[in-house]
């Protein structure tokens, strides 16, 4: 019965979503203030990509002289935004990073609230030409343009990676597309709730991500923008504080009881997740489901094409990789097959936990649990 009534509540409020909320949110919440709780200051920088789009890139200014060999990038995952690695307040690991000396940097993708401007596009057109990118644009032109940028600036040779979610999916497909880049530009790869794909994820879910494609199908022409307006978040905070049951345990915790997370630790979370991305995000995601292994994106499921798994054999970062037995984003199965498939194993530093897919970033076990093992990885010359 709980199984019946999860996919029913999840598939009957994201379908009551897309169609009964229609302007995009434009609230931009102070996440310069918010970051800056603590005694952080913090700065933005402007990047424009390649193709036009013009990113925000945040930063924390360093309160010492920058060390060039510790650089290190935050990525976000799906549908997030910087903000997300600050939710543990004086705890949360951008702080624990720069207490350590590294001069720490997080990107936003394109679409999402910091993000959304181009030279010439317009995202206001919510079936506009600006939403026409997929995971595919983030790693040929945002993640590029981020790296690079942040090279020139601290004259760093190569860059620290930390990647959550699909910020650990993204590197996969970035080395496998751009391995020369990666090889010549990153340092150590951290990869936090890792998502090699999802080929492993529970019924529940891939029901309730197949309900969602299938409603985003009937309002493209309307619209090429997955995101919540200011109505439908409150309506979900609104369903969160009243009867969490559903939502929290299946919807919002990727199907695991075994969370770690509190119903009230998420409300803040809520209030800028899951934040603007392109519809075509999702249907790349459904690709590569179907096909269980990272694909380019291809209107056309039939004919995907497959990123290079052979690259990932000769694998040559020094990497900190996260495996959980109760993550249903993130498959053990998949996470060791991954390992597996890597020929020079010493380079691979596995991290077991039994943390759900947000513990990483909402639960404060995580600094003693799991943050400062990570630092200690980094700061590891070997």
């Amino acid at each position: 019965m709980n199984y019946l009534l999860t996919i029913l509540f999840g598939s009957a409020f994201v379908f009551s979503l897309v169609y009964f909320f229609s302007s995009i949110n434009k609230t931009l919440k102070n996440y310069k203030e918010y970051i800056e709780n603590f005694g952080h200051k913090s700065e933005q920088f402007k990047i424009t990509t390649e193709d036009g789009y013009i990113l925000s890139l945040w930063h924390l200014i360093p309160d010492f002289p920058v060390n060039k060999e510790k650089v290190v990038f935050l990525q976000p995952g799906f549908a997030a935004i910087g903000v997300c690695y600050f939710e543990l307040g004086e705890k949360s690991l951008p702080y624990l990073l720069q207490e350590e000396g590294y001069d720490v940097w997080i990107g936003n993708n394109r679409g999402t609230p910091p993000s959304q401007s181009h030279v010439s596009k317009n995202p206001n057109k919510l079936n506009g030409d600006y939403w026409d990118f997929s995971m595919d644009d983030y790693i040929r032109y945002d993640i590029v343009s981020e790296i690079s940028y942040i090279k020139n600036y601290t004259k760093s040779n190569k860059v620290n990676f930390i990647g959550y979610s699909e910020g650990s999916t993204l590197f996969l497909m970035l080395y496998m597309d751009n391995p020369k880049f990666v090889e010549s530009s990153i340092n150590k790869f951290v990869s936090i709730g890792t998502v090699p794909n999802l080929s492993d994820i529970p019924n529940s879910l891939y029901k309730l991500i197949d309900d969602v494609i299938f409603s985003l199908k009937i309002t493209e022409k309307v619209s090429k923008v997955f995101y919540l307006n200011d109505k439908a978040r409150t309506a979900l905070i609104k369903a969160m504080e009243k009867d969490p049951t559903y939502v929290y345990n299946y919807f919002l915790k990727g199907g695991s009881i075994t969370s770690r997370v509190t119903a009230k630790g998420l409300l803040h979370f809520l209030s800028y997740y899951p934040a603007d991305t392109s519809i075509y995000n999702l249907y790349q995601w459904k690709n590569i489901i179907d096909n269980k292994k990272l694909v380019y994106y291809n209107p056309n499921s039939d004919k995907v094409k497959e990123y290079d798994y052979n690259v990932i054999k000769k694998w040559k970062i020094k990497s900190f990789i996260t495996r959980s037995t109760t993550d249903s984003f993130s498959s053990y199965y998949e996470v060791t097959k991954f390992y597996e498939t890597i020929e020079n194993k010493s380079l691979i530093t596995i991290f077991d936990s039994d943390y759900s897919h947000l513990d990483y970033g909402l639960v404060e076990s995580a600094y003693e649990e799991f943050y400062i093992p990570l630092v200690q990885f980094l700061e590891n010359e070997h």
